[in-house]
């Protein structure tokens, strides 16, 4: 078997080299110079997306001077302390509009990353805003995020009772 193996190989390799190496080889190459995907597209948003009906995934690209802006703008107000993070409300909608209860709030360092973000409830819309809260906690939003639903968490009510198994194939 392993002569087998190695005459294999080198009939493969023999009739595919071109001038001393195969051509897909020098292929990928050059794909990896010419389409490298870029660490960061220059764009400021925050995408939402559900993992299961107690956790959201969350991934962020902000650019820095977005947060810049908004030191400026309260640098005469003498607001000290602030810190980034992405605060987590919970949408409830009625008849005069959309509320947004705060729920959670997150800390993140970096202006490029993803994280999961545990919920208390399931079966609610949620939304994300990233800012700066000042050490008394007042919240400056800078962007907001898509809205995504949670399903509801375990077996509805009305179906618990009414599922039956049938032993027997058809």
């Amino acid at each position: 078997m392993k002569k087998r193996r190695k005459r294999l190989n080198t009939v493969y390799s023999d009739s595919f080299k071109k001038n001393g190496e195969r051509p897909f080889d020098r292929t990928y190459s050059n794909f990896n110079r010419e389409f490298s995907l870029p660490e960061k597209y220059g764009r400021n948003e925050i995408v939402l997306m559900v993992a299961d009906p107690l956790t959201i995934y969350a991934y962020w690209e902000i650019e820095e001077e977005v947060f810049n802006e908004i030191r400026k703008e309260n640098t005469n107000k003498k607001i000290k302390g602030l810190k980034r993070i992405l605060r987590v409300y919970e949408i409830r909608e009625t008849f005069t509009g959309k509320i947004f209860e705060n729920r959670i709030d997150v800390k993140f360092g970096s202006f490029l990353g993803s994280q999961y973000i545990c919920l208390p409830v399931s079966g609610k819309k949620w939304t994300v805003d990233a800012g700066l809260v000042s050490e008394t906690g007042r919240f400056f939003p800078a962007i907001r995020s898509n809205e995504v639903k949670t399903p509801l968490f375990g077996i509805a009510a009305n179906a618990a009772g009414s599922i039956s198994f049938s032993s027997g194939g058809a």
